[in-house]
């Protein structure tokens, strides 16, 4: 049975620095405002542009921290592989909210459109979809996260 690699965690490697990285533009006006600001005021909402922002660098670097924790499963070969038809497929949601559910091999996978922010598999509405009923698949995943997709014929 021949397979079509339709998702690899290597090859797509971390998709969210543009996200990652937004607060820090925050940073630099804090700091900013910090250096040149003149009244009291300026320089305190300084201070909060500099702590609010880098507090949300620090709960999203967890994200990143979760993609090098996939990356050290798949290079290591500590993860799961199972293999067979989509079945108690089911959709939630709608367009860039759509969710899906179904089991391959006896195990439940949750797959979210590409509008989350997760490290695994999502699918982009504007593509046509592996992950849907009756289809055979092969997945690797971590704890359910799924690291590499590939769908045979």
């Amino acid at each position: 049975m021949s397979c079509a690699v339709e998702f690899d965690l290597i090859e797509s490697g971390f998709r969210h620095w543009g996200f990652q990285s937004s607060p820090l533009i925050f940073v630099v006006i804090g700091a900013g405002l910090l250096v040149w600001g003149s009244p009291i005021r300026v320089k305190i909402l300084g201070l909060f542009y500099i702590t609010f922002s880098l507090f949300f660098v620090y709960v999203d670097g967890s994200s990143y921290n979760n993609y090098l924790q996939y990356v050290q499963a798949y290079e290591s070969g500590d993860f799961e592989i199972v293999e067979g038809r989509v079945e108690e497929y089911r959709e939630e949601g709608e367009g860039a909210r759509k969710v899906k559910f179904g089991t391959v091999g006896g195990q439940q996978f949750v797959v979210h459109s590409s509008a989350y922010l997760t490290n695994g598999y999502t699918e982009a509405p504007s593509k046509p979809a592996p992950f849907r009923a009756g289809r055979f698949l092969r997945i690797s995943h971590v704890d359910g996260d799924i690291i590499r997709l590939e769908s045979c014929a």
